[in-house]
């Protein structure tokens, strides 16, 4: 399996319109074969995927902590006070490890100490807020929970397979599902981000 070497660039705004990335460091990969850089997540520390591994950066580039699990773990990422890993079951680091969803690829986001979960075998999504478990499901074979993002109060679900992406409220609420005129085959809804007044849809 080829390995990745990861490069990370700082992005920043000119003239409040254009963007120019800056190449700050060439973070490489450790251990060889295991796809570096296959999931990033950005905060004050960086946290940077790989099968079977979460590698945890600190501000200046040192490797502080080195995260294993088995088969898909560190192919989702995500961080918030804590670390959160997807892949081969869903796991949350923090003062000790928790395992809040067992076996199943899964992918993750996280933000103001809620994780958001998505199964999107069978197109369920979980939603752990305080200690408070909410599912979220979809029809069989859309891919609902292919990809998860979450902001402050709304919470972006792609569901791939059925070419379509719905937007909730932080308590569940569904408040639109948007569809995109583009080819059956393009999958939108394969990637998702959410920032401020925007919603990005990848296809």
């Amino acid at each position: 399996m080829k390995s990745f070497g990861f490069i990370f660039g700082v992005v920043a705004a000119r003239d409040g319109l254009y963007y120019r990335i800056n190449l700050v460091q060439r973070l490489a990969p450790t251990e060889p074969g295991r796809q570096f850089g296959k999931a990033l997540a950005a905060g004050s520390t960086l946290v940077v995927g790989a099968t079977g591994v979460a590698y945890c950066y600190n501000e200046s580039w040192a490797l502080q902590h080195t995260l294993r699990g088995n088969g898909l773990f560190g192919a989702s990422v995500a961080l918030d006070d804590f670390i959160v890993v997807g892949g081969d079951g869903v796991f949350l680091f923090k003062d000790n490890v928790s395992e809040l969803v067992p076996a199943g690829m899964n992918v993750v986001a996280a933000a103001r100490d809620t994780v958001v979960v998505g199964a999107f075998a069978d197109s369920s999504v979980f939603i752990f807020d305080k200690g408070a478990v909410m599912t979220l499901n979809a029809t069989r074979g859309t891919f609902y929970g292919r990809a998860v993002a979450l902001d402050d109060d709304v919470l972006v679900v792609g569901a791939s397979f059925e070419g379509a992406c719905y937007v909730y409220s932080r308590d569940g609420t569904l408040m639109q599902r948007l569809v995109a005129n583009v080819s059956s085959t393009a999958q939108f809804g394969q990637a998702v981000a959410v920032s401020d007044s925007f919603i990005f849809v990848s296809a």
